[in-house]
């Protein structure tokens, strides 16, 4: 994914938006927390989207998550 790509992705989101994420591969064990599934959108940047579970933690996903399937949806 190039750069024009991600900006285009997050043109619609903005800060405060919730989202959904699918990820393409889940990790199981210490760190799967980070896999967040929803979320309320904290910051974008020029190559992440990061966001804030219910529960507190964070998770960021980046263009290179986006180019190797991350899915991801506004839900509000």
């Amino acid at each position: 994914m190039n750069h024009r790509d991600f900006l285009d992705l997050v043109a619609d989101l903005n800060v405060g938006d919730r989202i959904k994420v699918k990820w393409a591969n889940k990790r199981r064990g210490i760190g799967k927390e980070c896999y967040l599934s929803e979320g309320k959108i904290v910051q974008i940047t020029d190559n992440a989207i990061y966001i804030r579970g219910d529960v507190g933690f964070t998770a960021g996903i980046n263009r290179g998550d986006i180019a190797v399937g991350v899915q991801v949806k506004q839900i509000s």
